[in-house]
C-alpha cells in the first residue's frame, strides 16, 4: 500500500516532477513502456556508467509518449530502484532484504554502483536454490510458509502479459501460463 503503480515518478524523484518526464508513472517503468530511450552516451551504456548509474539512468528525455511502445531499457529499472529507495527511506537492496529475501530465508546480495545505488536492472548474488525460493514465492501466489509476502493481486498483474504485447508483464517475461525472471546476471 506504500506505492501505487499509477503514481507519477516525480512523486519520488523531484527532478522528474515537472518537465518532459512529469507524466511518467511507476507502471510505465515496470512495463518497459516509459518512452525513454537507453542512454548510450558511454560505449557500454549503463554498464559502464560507474560510479553513479542512477544519475546516468535519470539523464534521459522522452522519444515517445509513455505507455505507447514496449522497449526493454535497463535504465528504467535503475530509476525504479530509486523510487523504492525514496518511498521506503532505504536502498532497494535493503528493502528487498527486509521484505522478500529475509522472509524467504534467502542469502542474497544485490550489487551496487559506486554511490551505493542498488543495480536494480541486474546482479543479485545468490544460489540456484535461493533463486528457486523466489520462483516458488510467485508460483504460490505470493505466499511463503503461511505468510503473505507479495499481494496476490500484484503477483497476478505482474505476471500477466501487457495486452497489446503479451510477452512482458511488470518486469516479468510472460509466455502464456508460464512466466520468468530473465535478466542480466
Amino acid at each position: 500500500g506504500l506505492l501505487d503503480l499509477d503514481d507519477p515518478i516525480g512523486t519520488y524523484i523531484s527532478d522528474w516532477k515537472d518537465g518532459p518526464n512529469a507524466e511518467l508513472t511507476i507502471r510505465h517503468l515496470l512495463e518497459m513502456r516509459s518512452g525513454l530511450a537507453a542512454n548510450w552516451s558511454l560505449p557500454w551504456g549503463v554498464y559502464s556508467a560507474a560510479p553513479d548509474q542512477l544519475e546516468y539512468s535519470l539523464n534521459r528525455t522522452p522519444v515517445r509518449d509513455p505507455g505507447t511502445q514496449f522497449s526493454y531499457v535497463n535504465e528504467d529499472s535503475m530509476v525504479l530502484g530509486e523510487v523504492i529507495a525514496q518511498a521506503f527511506g532505504q536502498s532497494a537492496g535493503e528493502v528487498a532484504q527486509a521484505e522478500i529475501f529475509g522472509p524467504l530465508g534467502m542469502n542474497a546480495e544485490w550489487w551496487t554502483d559506486g554511490e551505493g545505488h542498488s543495480l536494480t536492472y541486474c546482479c543479485i548474488d545468490t544460489t540456484a536454490r535461493d533463486f528457486a525460493r523466489f520462483g516458488l514465492l510467485y508460483a504460490r501466489q505470493g505466499q511463503w510458509d503461511g505468510s503473505r509476502v507479495v499481494p496476490a493481486h500484484f503477483v497476478i498483474e505482474s505476471t500477466t502479459g501487457i495486452s497489446s504485447y503479451g510477452y512482458y508483464g511488470l518486469h516479468w517475461w510472460t509466455y502464456g501460463e508460464i512466466f520468468a525472471a530473465i535478466g542480466y546476471h
